[in-house]
């Protein structure tokens, strides 16, 4: 963990870039019994101004977001705001995606059905609504915060 990952997330992820990493909301959070890939997700970015992004109500919710852009460009949610959103939104694969990427989203999106979520920013806007407030952020996050 870093010094804002929620105390109440379970990592499940990392991109390998800048400590960005992704976990579920713990079921402690949370008022009902749900399985893990059933619970929030949370990105969380070290070197941001935003360090926590509750981006996905659950993990299908989570692959669909990035079933044309893949998920190591999620980060660029925060960093690029609307205009990354409107790529996100897009029924295109992203150009910059390798072969084997390409292959592999290909693949995820079959298997779970996914197709590319729209209005994005509102949907970001209702998760942290509806979740921010559940996240257990550190003595420290608080205090580099204030």
């Amino acid at each position: 963990g870093y010094w804002c990952t929620p105390e109440n997330t379970d990592t499940f992820a990392s991109t390998g870039g800048d400590g960005v990493h992704l976990g579920f909301l713990s079921q402690s959070a949370l008022t009902e019994e749900l399985p893990i890939d059933q619970r929030p997700v949370v990105m969380t970015l070290p070197s941001a101004d935003t360090s926590n992004i509750v981006i996905a109500e659950n993990l299908l919710e989570f692959l669909a977001l990035g079933c044309r852009s893949g998920y190591f460009t999620l980060e660029n949610i925060e960093y690029y705001g609307a205009q990354y959103v409107q790529t996100l939104e897009g029924h295109e694969y992203a150009e910059e995606l390798s072969d084997s990427d390409l292959i592999l989203l290909k693949s995820i999106s079959e298997a779970f059905d996914l197709s590319p979520l729209s209005k994005i920013s509102a949907r970001l806007e209702e998760l942290r609504d509806r979740y921010f407030r559940l996240l257990r952020l550190s003595d420290e996050y608080h205090e580099l915060n204030s």
